[in-house]
């Protein structure tokens, strides 16, 4: 009988608290720049931990998921596929930016507005 994969508690902690430091780190060396650009000193430590959050989870996701299963092409290119929408959104935004006068580059972008 296979002997049962546990999860490396130390790494796991290690990297809670590496995590943790990097938050009060960005904290304590930006509160005063964000209170006098965005009127709020947790301004980017609210965005740290936003996105400290989501890699947490994912990490949590991934320590339940056996990495055998990761190796068949349908879960590969399904995250292809989830990371490319992801990208589509966050460059979408950049181009398109109310802020940014249009760009060369703007005209070769397919819209769905051309439908």
């Amino acid at each position: 009988m296979p002997r049962r994969l546990e999860n490396d508690k130390w790494l796991f902690r290690v990297t809670l608290g590496l995590c943790l430091l990097g938050a009060v780190m960005i904290f304590s060396a930006s509160a005063v720049t964000a209170e006098n650009q965005y009127h709020h000193s947790y301004y980017f430590l609210l965005r740290q931990a936003a996105w400290l959050f989501i890699g947490l989870a994912g990490m949590f996701v991934l320590m339940r998921t056996d990495y055998r299963k990761l190796r068949e092409p349908v879960v590969v290119y399904s995250v292809l596929c989830v990371v490319g929408l992801m990208l589509v959104g966050v460059l979408g935004r950049l181009e398109f930016s109310p802020r940014k006068s249009p760009s060369w580059r703007s005209s070769f972008i397919w819209r769905g507005s051309w439908i």
